[in-house]
């Protein structure tokens, strides 16, 4: 029976090639010139089924579902995550006991103080901040200390959430953002989400000081894990924000906090102002930010609650005031005038209300010197990062790889991907739900190969798939892919960035290295569909009747099934405007009206059909090719299998096989000898597919098909013999194609 199932894959897959490569054709652009988008064949995932996006849904949340109730999952996570109870000595001595949470990724640790404020949603899950202390370049001690004062800083702000401050992992400057920290921090909103019912779209960083510093950096390398970002007092260090087209960021700075003369955090802060409004109005969406330039403050405002805040109007103003002569001397002049320091670290660090006349001097340098207007705000930073959701499938992306986590055990962004060495360049991807369109885009400077990700709540993949890049236009079907869905969970552990399939970009801008043009398809059906249906129809029909009782209706099914088959192609062509151009598949059509399938002299008129259907193809294949593709041809391809399943539910098939299996070897041997043919002095075939194995993708198409076939009682020993001949023939010439 094994080698029965063989034997109906191959004829399968050669009917199925048939009846395929009609809606794979060439289409046309509107002045009649050919698209390149159809010059080829794309179908990702080929061993997976075809799903409507109904079924492809159903198969997203059932997967969802089942990986939070992986125990293996939380296993892992949970050696990966453990409680320690650690003690401090305050300034009086006093020793404090406190739960941590460690986290621990190879050999680096990041410990962490976490606690639930408030109550968890309806479906009992909770929103996620994670806040980052100052501090940094200093003893361990100091640190402790900065990251038990992070640990309650922002916690009365929140509502209802799951707090957690994180300690550098390192006490110097850079603590928040050493290589090891990305894939710690990765790791702990894993753990959060699958032990700790995160809403993984309710993820928030915050950050003071030096964690301002580690938020400049971690967020636009991490931007798909957050919802939005507060930096607070911080320095970018040259950090480029392009990542954040999708994560709103909310940055704030006293207006005196320069640290140094060359440092100038409060410039830094206001001049993105300016770059996140241009990126926005370069790339046409996103980049939604607040800048708060605080007046008269320096390192220290009020951020950790709610409050009306005296800010700039304008930051991009101010960081252009900074360019003029003597600006940083302003304040320092002010601040000696007071009786205070000329010490440009002491002016950004004296905390507002110190000195009122000096802050006085300070809002009038601004608002009459600088000329700059204030305003008020509500500066708190939780308030602010709490309005948004995050949306794991953004429409559009922007995706600047030079700012990428080098650690980092992730390579997607969003619904891209690539490896970690492809790190330069920027990438640009939207999508238009109408069309069903990708558009992908680079800046030319792009130094590796990346893959386009198929996410199932942006992408309708029951439909075909337009990809869009430079002047190419390509066309792809994707099967939904359950397997590739859940590696896809596991890679993020991330359920709501998972996707279903992907395609690589080098295979959209360079087809010719692995896939079959639709050129060398059709020469190679035509060289074997007209012995492949001749066989077919010298099939004994009287004998097939007699054996069903004097019913053919078996037959008629079948003709009934190619009837409204061609009907919807020449209605698809008709609806397309090309009702003239598609006279031939009209006269397909024609060849099966009027049969009478119960007439016993219908035999006749059987095979002038097929001969009728067979002349039509030939004179109409220009024709069609201009015949416009659509979602539409879905449908069709799902009636053409179905009319191999009708043939393949009756004993009368099994007899057909039989009565013209010489032929069938006789084919097939020809399709091998062709290919021999066509070999190079190497042994390697001048054929491109875009499976390794083309008869294993073609097998994989039909299983469903030719398991129904094995239900069947088995043929008499000679189909077998023949059966097993097919069989060598077709590993012959899997061998004969290079690896």
């Amino acid at each position: 029976m094994k080698r029965m199932n063989g034997f109906f894959r191959t004829l399968i897959a050669v009917l199925l090639a048939c009846a395929l490569a009609l809606p794979c054709a060439f289409a046309e652009n509107a002045d009649g010139t050919p698209r390149e988008m159809d010059q080829y064949i794309y179908i990702v995932n080929q061993d997976a089924e075809q799903l409507s996006r109904e079924e492809t849904l159903k198969m997203v949340q059932e997967v969802k579902e089942a990986y939070y109730k992986n125990d293996a999952v939380g296993i892992e996570l949970q050696s990966d995550i453990k409680f320690t109870q650690e003690e401090y000595e305050d300034t009086e001595g006093a020793k404090i006991k406190f739960p941590v949470l460690n986290v621990t990724v190879g050999d680096s640790t990041m410990r962490c103080i976490a606690q639930e404020i408030g109550e968890a949603d309806e479906d009992g899950t909770w929103p996620l901040y994670i806040a980052l202390h100052g501090g940094g370049g200093g003893p361990s001690e100091g640190n402790d200390s900065q990251w038990l004062m992070m640990a309650e800083y922002y916690s009365d702000s929140i509502g209802d959430g799951v707090y957690i401050a994180c300690r550098g992992i390192t006490d110097t400057w850079d603590l928040h953002f050493q290589p090891e920290t990305y894939p710690l921090l990765d790791r702990l909103i894993e753990a959060m989400i699958y032990l700790y019912h995160v809403d993984p779209n309710q993820v928030y960083l915050l950050g003071f000081s030096a964690g301002g510093d580690g938020v400049y950096q971690l967020a636009p390398r991490l931007a798909d894990r957050f919802a939005a970002v507060n930096m607070s007092s911080g320095h970018p260090n040259g950090v480029s924000l392009l990542n954040l087209a999708n994560c709103p960021i909310c940055l704030q700075v006293g207006v005196r906090d320069f640290y140094t003369d060359t440092a100038l955090r409060s410039v830094r802060a206001a001049e993105f102002e300016k770059t996140l409004s241009e990126a926005r109005d370069k790339y046409g969406f996103g980049y939604t930010h607040k800048v708060f330039v605080h007046v008269p403050e320096g390192h220290n405002f009020n951020d950790y609650e709610s409050n009306l805040s005296t800010v700039l109007k304008d930051p991009a103003a101010y960081a252009e005031a900074a360019n003029l002569p003597g600006f940083l001397d302003l304040f320092l002049d002010a601040s000696v005038k007071c009786g205070m320091s000329d010490n440009i670290m002491e002016l950004s660090y004296d905390p507002a209300g110190l000195d009122e006349a000096y802050d006085a001097a300070v809002t009038k340098i601004v608002t009459e010197t600088l000329g700059l207007e204030t305003e008020t705000a509500d500066t708190g930073a939780v308030a602010y990062v709490s309005q948004f959701t995050r949306d794991p499938a953004p429409a559009q992306l922007v995706w600047d790889l030079s700012t990428r986590a080098e650690k980092r055990q992730k390579n997607s962004f969003y619904w891209l991907s690539a490896a970690p060495e492809v790190n330069k360049g920027v990438i640009t991807a939207s999508y238009d739900a109408e069309t069903n369109t990708i558009t992908v885009g680079t800046d030319g400077e792009v130094n590796g190969d990346f893959d386009i990700l198929f996410h199932p709540a942006l992408v309708d993949v029951s439909r075909t798939v337009t990809i869009k890049t430079g002047n190419i236009t390509r066309e792809v079907w994707v099967n939904p892919s359950e397997e590739f869905l859940k590696a896809s969970i596991l890679e993020t552990g991330d359920p709501e960035l998972a996707c279903v399939g992907k395609i690589s970009y080098s295979l959209l801008v360079n087809p010719e290295k692995n896939v079959m043009t639709i050129g060398d398809l059709r020469a190679l059906i035509a060289s074997i569909q007209v012995d492949m249906i001749e066989s077919l129809i010298d099939v004994d029909l009287t004998t097939a009747r007699e054996k069903n009782g004097g019913n053919i209706s078996l037959v008629g099914n079948l003709y009934a099934l190619f009837q409204r088959t061609l009907k919807d192609m020449a209605q698809l062509g008709s609806e397309e405007g090309h009702s003239s151009k598609v006279e031939a598949m009209e006269g397909i059509l024609d060849a099966f009206y009027g049969i009478d399938a119960e007439n016993p002299k219908a035999e006749e008129e059987i095979e002038a059909a097929f001969a009728g259907m067979l002349t039509k193809m030939s004179e109409g294949i220009d024709t069609v090719e201009e015949v416009e593709k659509t979602d539409d041809f879905r449908v069709i391809s799902f009636q053409v299998r179905a009319v191999l399943d009708t043939l393949l539910e009756n004993q009368t098939i099994m007899d057909a096989a039989e009565a013209t299996g010489s032929k069938m070897i006789d084919m097939i041997t020809d399709f091998a000898a062709q290919l021999q043919d066509n070999a190079k002095e190497d042994g390697t075939i001048e054929l491109r597919f875009s499976s390794e194995d083309p008869f294993a993708a073609f097998s994989a198409e039909v299983d469903k098909v030719s398991n129904a076939v094995l239900a069947l009682d088995g043929p008499k020993q000679g189909a077998l013999d023949m059966l097993n001949l097919v069989y060598k023939i077709m590993d012959n010439v899997r061998d004969s194609i290079a690896e």
